[in-house]
């Protein structure tokens, strides 16, 4: 009688669970090690695209500083026969901005050129002259097509909110059309875009009679239901209120907008503040009456800067609009305090009469220490 015996398998299971634990295990480090390179290939990016986004701002920095210097040194800019887009030339920045004939160094971390701000085009002419934020202080900028060759017809004003944007409620706002404004906007909980106060002004006959005849100065009102063009009228103009219509589905570029048809001069000035709230503003200029046709090139108030930063792989682009000129703020009384002041003297149209004595000394404002 044969005897059999049973191989003890036992062993051959602990091998295949074993094998079993140690592929796991194996894509368990696998898995922890690119989880820990992506972590860490993240961490590189954003410090890359860091360094790259300071170095797109110095190429700002540098473009806006080659602007300054022209205007300092009396010159204009850009020079007389420069075309249209200036800078980045083969990947190259070379000596395209005016700068006396002078190259910028491109590295900024060192002359390997590790980083550096590898392009830079300065565009001399915009579509749109953009305020953004546009607070109480007058802003004052020129209104001028390139060559200043064809008349402008119409110029379109665009604003909104700049904390609340398309969104900003303008129900509330109806009353401000009768010309009484409050203090302040707390009345009008309804009300969340502010008052554009502006003046336009075509600059071709410049004398002071001209000026009193042909300055336009109107309040554009936000309102769920008012106009949306305006017809110039310097003759008759008093300062007058046009309740301008808000939509914000509209939002080209901006909730509100407005037309105003112009006499047809080559150039303007304005001069525009927004009050109670800040604003984000946009003006534009046309060849036709009505916004008709394309929004032409405006000249003279402001460039556009497009700067592209590099890190090693990493680029970073920006775009960004500068004045061209630094006086385009202007104050708008012939006193500004930035406070409460004692008035021991008033002038209203017509008189100027000094306030009542008893009224001056309950005033804490005008108690002499």
């Amino acid at each position: 009688m044969k005897t059999i015996r049973k191989q003890d398998e036992r062993g051959i299971v602990s091998m295949i669970v074993a094998m079993i634990i140690m592929l796991v295990i194996s894509i368990l480090v696998v898995a922890f090690s690119r989880v820990a390179q992506r972590e860490q290939r993240l961490a590189l990016d954003n410090q890359l695209g860091a360094q790259a986004y300071y170095a797109a701002e110095t190429g700002v920095n540098d473009a806006v500083n080659s602007i300054s210097q022209a205007y300092a040194s009396g010159d204009t800019w850009p020079p007389a026969g420069a075309p249209p887009h200036r800078g980045c030339y083969n990947g190259s920045l070379g000596n395209q901005l005016p700068t006396s004939g002078s190259a910028y160094s491109l590295p900024i971390d060192g002359p390997s050129g590790v980083i550096t701000y590898s392009c830079v085009l300065v565009t001399p002419t915009v579509d749109a002259i953009v305020k953004a934020p546009l607070g109480n202080k007058s802003q004052v900028f020129p209104i001028t097509t390139q060559g200043s060759a064809t008349p402008i017809q119409s110029i379109t004003v665009s604003w909104e909110d700049s904390q609340f944007g398309h969104t900003g409620n303008v129900t509330g706002c109806t009353n401000l059309a009768t010309g009484v404004f409050p203090g302040d906007y707390s009345s009008l909980p309804n009300c969340q875009v502010g008052i554009i106060e502006m003046d336009v002004v075509p600059t071709v006959r410049v004398s002071r009679g001209a000026l009193d005849v042909r300055d336009f100065r109107m309040f554009l009102v936000p309102s769920s239901g008012g106009v949306a063009s305006i017809t110039y009228d310097a003759v008759n103009n008093n300062a007058d209120i046009y309740p301008v219509t808000c939509v914000a589905a509209t939002a080209a570029p901006y909730a509100c907008k407005v037309t105003i048809d112009v006499p047809g001069d080559v150039s303007y000035y304005a001069r525009v503040r927004s009050l109670y709230r800040e604003s984000n503003l946009s003006v534009s200029a046309y060849g036709s009456p009505g916004a008709g046709g394309a929004p032409m090139q405006l000249f003279g108030a402001q460039a556009q800067i497009d700067s592209t930063g590099l890190s090693n792989d990493v680029l970073h682009r920006i775009q960004v609009r500068v004045a061209l000129s630094s006086s385009n703020a202007v104050p708008d009384f012939a006193l500004d305090s930035s406070s409460d002041i004692c008035k021991r003297f008033l002038v209203i149209p017509g008189s100027a009469a000094i306030p009542d004595v008893n009224a001056l000394r309950l005033s804490p404002l005008c108690q002499l220490n």
